[in-house]
């Protein structure tokens, strides 16, 4: 009879241990993981897999009117971008530069190029980013998110974005 209970509390106890066994140490058992093989300590939804970024909000960075310096007030949104990249093991970031439509075409291109490198040089530099990670892209005055009729318009179309993959 005693016998019989040590086996049957070991049988009892090793099948819920195996339940609770979790090989890619994300928080979710086995059992449960949708994504079994999520790279060891990775931040994971309740199913196991990680989470789409989809649409991550860093505010653009803005600048002076003709000029590519990130102005200093910026620095916590690329900050902020820095830690998206490093939380989630970005592999891919776009740098996009926008002017607004004051001046000519070819130097709001050149310009708009000017300023994507600008921040990817601080992410480069200043957060140790790999420089091959890193897109820049100039648009110009092409893709105005305001209507260019006052300063203050003017002012949101002088800017980066960062886009993420």
């Amino acid at each position: 009879m005693y016998r019989q209970l040590v086996c049957l509390c070991s049988l009892v106890f090793s099948s819920s241990v195996l339940a609770w066994v979790d090989s890619d140490l994300d928080g979710v058992p086995d059992k449960k993981d949708a994504c079994p093989n999520t790279q060891i300590n990775t931040a994971v939804l309740a199913n196991g897999c990680q989470q789409s970024l989809g649409l991550v909000s860093v505010s653009p960075i803005y600048f002076n009117f003709g000029q590519s310096r990130v102005l200093r007030s910026q620095l916590p949104s690329i900050e902020r971008a820095h830690q998206l990249i490093k939380d989630n093991k970005l592999v891919s970031i776009s740098l996009l530069g926008h002017t607004d439509n004051i001046g000519s075409e070819q130097l709001n291109a050149s310009l708009s190029v000017k300023r994507a490198q600008s921040v990817k040089d601080i992410l480069v530099e200043q957060f140790a980013i790999d420089a091959d990670v890193i897109e820049v892209s100039g648009m110009g005055s092409l893709a105005p998110i305001s209507t260019n009729r006052t300063a203050l318009a003017r002012q949101k179309n002088r800017r980066v974005e960062f886009k993420f993959e």
